[in-house]
């Protein structure tokens, strides 16, 4: 189920003006005949969003239909946080999708990245109980990087025979733990917004929506 809050970056508890604005920044960015990064299926989703949450009733009943269906999930999960999560293992929705914000991820590593390259914002959600949300909680978070091969020294292999260990693409996957902490008195709808340009990835912020459930 689509959560239409995070495809218009808001909190949950926001106000019809506050989703009028963040429509009409998201509907800038996005358009097919005015942006400079054209997303008609974003576009599509952004008016989706907009169509339910502006109208009383329909996000009435929307909220209903997401409490339930989200409660449905919890029930089959794990805790989410034992150990390092994933970006991409651990979270039901993602936005922007996975193959979007990987090839941005990518511009980071290799080559030059483009002198003008549009900031994203990699949005997730974390549900908080309670406690947690009255105590404050440190949440390790496996954020994905791209390195050379270090076995082929980054070439993927020598003609006719590619580098087994990175199936001749030159480069491999690893993960970067960060420490995401939650504050003490956190409050539902709140959005923390954490820059990655320490791990080497300079067009891509990391947007944090917590959400604390009984």
């Amino acid at each position: 189920m689509k959560d239409y809050y995070l495809i218009l970056k808001i909190p949950r508890n926001a106000s019809v003006d506050d989703i009028r604005r963040a429509h009409r920044k998201q509907v800038l960015h996005y358009h097919p005949d005015r942006s400079i990064e054209p997303n008609p299926h974003k576009f599509r989703e952004i008016q989706e969003a907009y169509e339910v949450l502006r109208d009383r009733k329909k996000r009435e009943d929307y909220d209903d239909r997401l409490q339930v269906y989200e409660e449905q999930e919890r029930r089959v999960s794990e805790p989410i946080h034992p150990g390092p999560i994933s970006i991409w293992e651990d979270f039901g929705t993602i936005i922007p999708d996975l193959e979007e914000i990987l090839d941005h991820f990518k511009r980071n590593f290799f080559g030059s990245p483009k002198k003008v390259d549009a900031l994203k914002d990699l949005n997730v959600e974390f549900i908080l109980n309670l406690d947690e949300a009255a105590e404050g909680v440190t949440i390790p978070l496996d954020v994905p990087l791209y390195q050379p091969c270090q076995p082929c020294g980054g070439r993927g292999g020598a003609f006719p025979f590619p580098c087994l260990y990175c199936d001749g693409k030159g480069w491999v996957w690893t993960k970067q733990v960060i420490p995401i902490h939650i504050p003490a008195g956190v409050r539902s709808g709140t959005i923390y917004q954490v820059p990655l340009q320490s791990l080497g990835i300079r067009n891509i912020y990391l947007n944090i929506h917590v959400r604390v459930e009984p």
